[in-house]
């Protein structure tokens, strides 16, 4: 007489019977022993799944780190390119600031200079007039 006990997935678990041949139940005995085996397997594997998991997250960690540190340097880099340009660009614009001062006081130089040549042309020319002036002058009162 066989009592047949199951689990949920059909699998046999217990026989309840008197009159078995040894060689069922060493079937029963290997069949439970690989059934051991195999879960013991499942949860190593799930064990060494779990600590790769742990591992990626910790290297994922550790990237992270590094990049924000690698962006932080090359944000402060940025910065300090950013304010060497506008120190450049404020010493430029103090360089053309000069500049332009000293053309504009050259214009202003040259013209004065040309000013003055024009007044000293003309007093020269005024002058000029004069002496011929008083040359016919004196040559009409030495023919009278």
């Amino acid at each position: 007489k066989k009592i047949v006990e199951t689990n949920t997935n059909g699998r046999i678990t217990k026989y309840k019977s008197l009159g078995f041949s040894q060689e069922l139940k060493k079937k029963l005995k290997k069949e439970k022993k690989l059934y051991q085996y195999r879960e013991h397997i499942k949860t190593i594997n799930t064990e060494f799944n779990l600590k790769n998991i742990n591992k990626q997250q910790e290297n994922i960690a550790l990237l992270r780190k590094s990049y924000i540190k690698k962006i932080s340097l090359l944000r402060k880099k940025q910065k300090q390119i950013k304010i060497k340009n506008m120190k450049k660009k404020e010493q430029e614009r103090k360089r053309t600031l000069v500049l332009e001062e000293k053309f504009k006081q050259e214009q202003l130089n040259r013209k004065r200079k040309q000013e003055e040549i024009r007044k000293r042309k003309q007093r020269e020319e005024s002058e000029r007039k004069k002496k011929e002036e008083e040359d016919k002058y004196r040559l009409r009162i030495q023919k009278a």
